[in-house]
C-alpha cells in the first residue's frame, strides 16, 4: 500500500510541477522573481518526485508532503497577503487545479508514512 501511495504522490508532484512550468511559459517567467520561484518549483517537483520513488523510505514521503504543503502555502499566501510584491487570486490560471492536486499528492504521501 504504501509503494502504491508514493507511486501516486510523486506522480501527483510532477503534475503540479507540469502547471508551474506551464505557466512558466505562459508568462509568469516574465514577473520578477516570481518567475523565478516558478522554475525553481517545476525543478524541485521533479527532484522530489524522482528522490521519493527511488529512496522509498517514510522520509522521502514526508519530505514529498512537506513539499507540496509548501507549494500550496505559496499559492494561498499570493491570493491572500501576496507574495515579493505579487498578488495573484484562487481565480489565477489553474490555481483551484494546482491546490486539488497538490492535496490529493499530501494526502497520498501522509498515507504512504502511516503504512510504512
Amino acid at each position: 500500500m504504501a509503494g502504491i501511495a508514493v507511486l501516486g504522490g510523486a506522480a501527483l508532484t510532477i503534475a503540479s510541477a507540469a502547471i508551474h512550468l506551464h505557466l512558466w511559459f505562459d508568462g509568469y517567467r516574465h514577473i520578477a522573481d516570481i518567475g523565478r520561484l516558478f522554475i525553481a518549483q517545476v525543478i524541485a517537483g521533479v527532484a522530489v518526485a524522482a528522490v521519493a520513488l527511488a529512496v522509498r523510505r517514510r522520509v522521502t514521503a514526508v519530505l514529498g508532503a512537506l513539499y507540496l504543503a509548501a507549494t500550496s502555502a505559496g499559492l494561498l499566501l499570493s491570493a491572500t497577503v501576496g507574495v515579493l510584491h505579487f498578488h495573484d487570486g484562487l481565480d489565477a490560471p489553474y490555481a483551484g487545479l494546482s491546490l486539488a492536486i497538490q492535496g490529493a499528492g499530501i494526502a497520498l504521501f501522509t498515507l504512504a508514512v502511516a503504512a510504512a
